[in-house]
Protein backbone atom coordinates (compact mmCIF):
# COMPACT_ATOMS: atom_id res chain seq x y z
CA UNK A 1 0.00 0.00 0.00
CA UNK A 2 2.96 2.74 0.83
CA UNK A 3 4.22 1.78 -2.95
CA UNK A 4 1.29 2.97 -4.15
CA UNK A 5 0.72 6.17 -2.05
CA UNK A 6 4.18 7.11 -2.85
CA UNK A 7 3.56 6.39 -6.40
CA UNK A 8 0.64 8.28 -6.54
CA UNK A 9 1.79 11.10 -4.92
CA UNK A 10 5.25 11.33 -6.68
CA UNK A 11 4.04 10.19 -10.63
CA UNK A 12 0.69 11.37 -10.91
CA UNK A 13 0.10 14.84 -12.37
CA UNK A 14 -2.91 17.57 -11.17
CA UNK A 15 -5.87 16.79 -13.96
CA UNK A 16 -6.86 19.88 -15.56
CA UNK A 17 -9.68 20.83 -17.85
CA UNK A 18 -10.09 23.94 -19.90
CA UNK A 19 -7.03 25.68 -18.10
CA UNK A 20 -8.32 24.91 -14.57
CA UNK A 21 -6.96 22.48 -11.91
CA UNK A 22 -9.36 20.09 -10.77
CA UNK A 23 -10.23 19.54 -7.30
CA UNK A 24 -11.60 16.26 -5.52
CA UNK A 25 -15.22 17.37 -5.79
CA UNK A 26 -14.69 19.12 -9.25
CA UNK A 27 -13.50 15.40 -10.49
CA UNK A 28 -16.50 13.89 -8.75
CA UNK A 29 -19.10 16.29 -10.51
CA UNK A 30 -17.40 15.25 -13.66
CA UNK A 31 -17.12 11.69 -12.99
CA UNK A 32 -21.41 11.89 -12.13
CA UNK A 33 -22.12 13.64 -15.56
CA UNK A 34 -20.33 10.57 -17.21
CA UNK A 35 -22.31 8.20 -15.37
CA UNK A 36 -25.63 10.15 -15.75
CA UNK A 37 -25.13 10.37 -19.34
CA UNK A 38 -24.44 6.22 -19.63
CA UNK A 39 -26.96 5.82 -17.45
CA UNK A 40 -29.46 7.51 -19.78
CA UNK A 41 -27.71 5.61 -22.87
CA UNK A 42 -26.20 8.85 -23.75
CA UNK A 43 -22.78 9.73 -24.90
CA UNK A 44 -20.68 11.58 -22.14
CA UNK A 45 -20.57 14.69 -23.80
CA UNK A 46 -17.16 16.57 -22.23
CA UNK A 47 -18.11 19.88 -22.76
CA UNK A 48 -21.80 19.52 -21.07
CA UNK A 49 -19.78 17.56 -18.18
CA UNK A 50 -17.35 21.14 -17.51
CA UNK A 51 -20.71 23.20 -17.68
CA UNK A 52 -21.85 20.92 -14.80
CA UNK A 53 -18.62 21.51 -12.82
CA UNK A 54 -18.40 25.15 -13.39
CA UNK A 55 -22.25 25.56 -11.97
CA UNK A 56 -21.38 23.08 -8.98
CA UNK A 57 -17.86 25.21 -8.22
CA UNK A 58 -20.32 28.55 -8.98
CA UNK A 59 -22.93 27.78 -6.49
CA UNK A 60 -20.14 26.18 -3.88
CA UNK A 61 -18.12 30.00 -4.43
CA UNK A 62 -21.43 31.65 -4.02
CA UNK A 63 -22.13 29.76 -0.98
CA UNK A 64 -18.97 30.34 1.13
CA UNK A 65 -19.25 33.96 0.18
CA UNK A 66 -22.61 34.30 1.61
CA UNK A 67 -20.79 32.54 4.77
CA UNK A 68 -18.13 34.68 4.83
CA UNK A 69 -20.46 37.55 4.85
CA UNK A 70 -22.30 36.21 7.66
CA UNK A 71 -19.87 35.39 9.87
CA UNK A 72 -18.14 38.87 9.58
CA UNK A 73 -21.36 40.40 10.83
CA UNK A 74 -21.80 38.71 13.79
CA UNK A 75 -17.90 38.90 14.53
CA UNK A 76 -17.61 42.67 13.26
CA UNK A 77 -21.08 44.14 13.54
CA UNK A 78 -23.06 42.26 16.05
CA UNK A 79 -20.44 41.65 18.10
CA UNK A 80 -19.01 44.88 18.38
CA UNK A 81 -20.23 47.23 21.18
CA UNK A 82 -18.18 49.99 19.92
CA UNK A 83 -20.47 53.30 20.16
CA UNK A 84 -17.52 55.24 17.74
CA UNK A 85 -18.13 52.38 14.81
CA UNK A 86 -18.43 53.72 11.57
CA UNK A 87 -21.69 51.15 10.41
CA UNK A 88 -21.62 52.03 6.88
CA UNK A 89 -17.88 51.22 6.54
CA UNK A 90 -17.74 48.17 8.31
CA UNK A 91 -20.76 47.04 5.97
CA UNK A 92 -18.51 48.15 3.35
CA UNK A 93 -15.71 46.61 3.79
CA UNK A 94 -17.76 43.06 4.85
CA UNK A 95 -19.50 43.18 1.23
CA UNK A 96 -16.04 43.59 -0.08
CA UNK A 97 -14.15 41.14 1.35
CA UNK A 98 -17.51 38.81 0.22
CA UNK A 99 -16.56 39.58 -3.26
CA UNK A 100 -13.49 38.59 -2.82
CA UNK A 101 -14.27 35.12 -1.78
CA UNK A 102 -16.68 34.55 -4.74
CA UNK A 103 -14.04 35.37 -7.01
CA UNK A 104 -11.23 33.43 -5.69
CA UNK A 105 -12.55 30.36 -6.24
CA UNK A 106 -15.47 31.42 -9.19
CA UNK A 107 -14.81 29.21 -12.63
CA UNK A 108 -17.01 31.05 -15.34
CA UNK A 109 -17.11 33.54 -17.75
CA UNK A 110 -16.83 37.36 -16.71
CA UNK A 111 -20.86 37.27 -17.40
CA UNK A 112 -21.78 34.48 -15.50
CA UNK A 113 -19.01 36.49 -12.28
CA UNK A 114 -20.82 39.49 -12.69
CA UNK A 115 -24.12 37.90 -12.63
CA UNK A 116 -23.26 35.87 -9.40
CA UNK A 117 -21.66 39.59 -7.65
CA UNK A 118 -25.04 41.31 -8.30
CA UNK A 119 -27.18 38.31 -6.93
CA UNK A 120 -24.50 38.47 -3.84
CA UNK A 121 -24.91 42.55 -3.42
CA UNK A 122 -28.48 42.30 -3.44
CA UNK A 123 -28.48 39.86 -0.81
CA UNK A 124 -25.88 42.01 0.92
CA UNK A 125 -27.97 45.44 0.99
CA UNK A 126 -31.09 43.34 2.50
CA UNK A 127 -28.85 41.69 5.26
CA UNK A 128 -27.15 44.62 5.71
CA UNK A 129 -30.38 46.59 6.48
CA UNK A 130 -31.33 43.95 8.47
CA UNK A 131 -28.44 44.02 10.78
CA UNK A 132 -28.29 47.60 11.07
CA UNK A 133 -32.11 47.53 12.44
CA UNK A 134 -30.85 44.66 15.03
CA UNK A 135 -27.84 46.78 16.18
CA UNK A 136 -29.72 49.87 16.79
Amino acid sequence: MSKLKHKVFTKARPKTMNGHSLNGSMLVELALSYVAALNNGEVPVIESAWTNVCQFEQQRAYKEAQQCYQTLITTRLKCNRDPDIDVKAVLREIRDQALIVLKKDFIGDLKQLEQFKEKLSIEVKTNSKAAVKEIS
